[in-house]
């Protein structure tokens, strides 16, 4: 499961699956996508609730939502030049999306801040160090998007994905696979 995935697992109905399937070790798995990614083709997962890279089909696509950037609202986004950046570590599909958009659009940069955890990326921008990118309807408490006065690339959209094992425990798989999917309605 993804950073967005543990934001938003309150509305997966867990405690009724594992009502229903005793039988399940139930275990989450909070990492970056392509890590989970890496593990569901390896085998380790039976279902991954992740972004996807950009012209990736792969698995149902769940939703999509803007990535925008984001701040506390008070910090200097720019360094002399440079804009100053909270990114994910590589190889982050929001790392790669922002940089992207940034390189289009020709504006130098500088990272200040580099974490593996939402908490810690969400920490460093309140603290002010830069601007980071993230789905906007998932806004970290405290930030703000950036607005247009600060002249900041658009990011584009992530997608969001659901991806299934086939085989073997057929029915629960299925069912917490319905039940992410109806759920997920709610938010995109």
């Amino acid at each position: 499961m993804n950073q967005f995935a543990a934001k938003t697992a309150t509305f997966l109905e867990v405690s009724n699956f594992i009502v229903r399937y005793p039988q399940i070790d139930l275990e989450y798995t909070i990492a970056l996508s392509v890590d989970l990614i890496a593990k569901f083709d390896a085998g380790e997962l039976d279902v991954v609730l992740c972004k996807r890279r950009p012209n990736n089909d792969r698995g149902i696509l769940v939703g999509r939502d803007p990535i925008v950037w984001v701040s506390s609202g008070e910090a200097l986004v720019f360094s002399g030049k440079e804009i100053q950046l909270i990114l994910y570590p590589p190889p982050s599909i929001t790392r790669f999306m922002a940089l992207t958009a940034l390189e289009r659009a020709a504006i130098p940069w500088r990272i200040s801040c580099t974490s593996d955890s939402l908490s810690g990326l969400a920490t460093a921008a309140r603290a002010g160090l830069g601007v980071m990118a993230h789905s906007r309807i998932f806004i970290p408490k405290g930030l703000v998007e950036c607005g247009p006065v600060q002249n900041l690339p658009p990011i584009g959209e992530a997608e969001f994905a659901l991806l299934e094992t086939r085989g073997r425990l057929k029915e629960p798989i299925t069912q917490l696979w319905e039940a992410i999917l109806a759920k997920s309605k709610d938010f995109f």
